[in-house]
């Protein structure tokens, strides 16, 4: 049980960090592209 709560976290923590950067990223190249 501990195991599965700690993979879900895990996935949980990567999928939070892909979205962020995903933003930055999407941020980034919509400033870049319409200026």
């Amino acid at each position: 049980m501990f195991i599965v709560h700690r993979s879900l976290f895990i996935v949980h923590s990567s999928l939070f960090l892909l979205v962020h950067w995903g933003g930055e990223i999407l941020h980034i190249c919509d400033q870049s592209y319409f200026s």
